[in-house]
């Protein structure tokens, strides 16, 4: 008898353990979307920026509140499995934006090229994540 009670409880764990996860993971979310494209332009214009000599501190300045921003209001309206894609991409820019920051000179065509190419590339997966989420 024992057996059966612990199966049912396991069952019963089992199954609001699937529901309570299925929670943590929203549907297809437009605006979500939006944001990673508008995050990657943004990301993208910021390395492109970067190369220019001379570096243009204050746009950089500037380039850097408006993602900073953008980041966190993303952050804020995001579930567990956005929250990781996006903490991603923020600690991929904030590397970014600390090596800018701390040198002196512009960012050398072949380092924004290739900066420029594992962004995409990061953007790109968290992109096809979202889209992957049922309800599109």
């Amino acid at each position: 008898m024992s057996l059966k009670h612990g199966f049912y409880r396991y069952a019963l764990a089992a199954a609001l353990f699937a529901l309570t996860a299925c929670s943590w993971v929203d549907s297809y979310s437009s605006s979500a979307h939006q944001q990673l494209l508008m995050l990657e332009q943004l990301h993208l214009q910021f390395i492109t920026d970067a190369a220019v000599t001379p570096v243009d501190r204050p746009l950089l300045r500037q380039e850097d509140s408006q993602i900073r921003q953008l980041f966190s209001q993303a952050l804020n309206n995001s579930d567990t499995l956005r929250q990781d894609n996006l903490l991603v991409l923020k600690q991929n820019y904030q590397r970014l934006y600390a090596q800018v920051s701390s040198q002196d000179t512009a960012l050398t065509p072949f380092a924004a090229s290739v900066l420029t190419k594992q962004t995409e590339n990061l953007y790109q997966q968290a992109i096809n994540s979202e889209q992957q989420r049922s309800g599109k």
